[in-house]
């Protein structure tokens, strides 16, 4: 049974016309995958920042420029309560729910651990990242299909679209990070939040974290399907 988050409907911003797409959605969106790639990045890379009051402000900030309405209180309400705790113990509710398990983690944040058809999957992924040329860490070549990863990805592509010298590399960035998201988040990740749903630690905050990057997701991609069927439209 989806999180009832999952069934909400989408709500643009009024003051944002749909059709919209301009450097600045795209920096706005580039900070808010940024922000959620370091939310659910493993805290036992030792190159992961543990502020995560800090990002989750970050987050908040970054949902009031958004080119639709998000609302990340919940996660910035969440991570008041990790204030005072070590890596120790960040470590111990990231492992828990994400990575530790006598049949695997309980909600597991890497593609090939929730869909079958992941082989395939993988390759196509690897493929992206061929042609856009993102190279993973070392610590990361075991795992391109981690969630972190995936997140981390869209937001390069969102980057270059805010820099893109011309219309046609700008249609390529953003068509890329539509079928990305498309065949490689938003197909998968309502599976692992089926799961955090029949957990008890489903409001922890990393909980809270995923259940917001669901909600995100679905908005992006619902604004990305509006604003280049809108481009669409106007070419014709």
């Amino acid at each position: 049974m989806p999180l009832a988050a999952s069934a909400a409907p989408v709500i643009f911003n009024p003051l944002t016309p749909l059709g919209l797409r301009d450097a600045d959605s795209a920096r706005a969106r580039t900070l808010a995958y940024a922000v959620f790639s370091a939310l659910l990045a493993s805290p036992f890379d030792t190159k992961v920042s543990y502020g995560l009051r800090d990002l989750a402000q970050q987050l908040s900030d970054c949902a009031h420029v958004l080119p639709y309405t998000f609302d990340a209180a919940d996660v910035e309400q969440a991570a008041r309560h990790m204030d005072d705790a070590d890596v120790g113990l960040v470590r111990r509710e990231y492992s828990g729910l994400f990575e530790v398990g006598s049949d695997g983690p309980p909600v597991p944040l890497r593609a090939e651990l929730v869909r079958t058809n992941e082989s395939v999957a993988k390759e196509e992924i690897i493929r992206f990242y061929e042609h856009f040329n993102y190279a993973l860490n070392d610590g990361y070549q075991w795992a391109p299909d981690h969630l972190s990863i995936l997140l981390e990805f869209v937001q390069t592509l969102a980057r270059h679209e805010s820099q893109a010298p011309d219309a046609r590399a700008l249609l390529s960035y953003q068509l890329a990070q539509r079928d990305f998201v498309t065949r490689h988040i938003a197909d998968w990740l309502p599976g692992a939040m089926e799961r955090l749903a029949r957990h008890d630690r489903a409001c922890s905050f990393f909980g809270t974290a995923l259940t917001a990057l669901n909600r995100f997701i679905r908005a992006d991609l619902a604004w990305q399907n509006q604003t280049l069927d809108a481009s669409a439209e106007g070419a014709v």
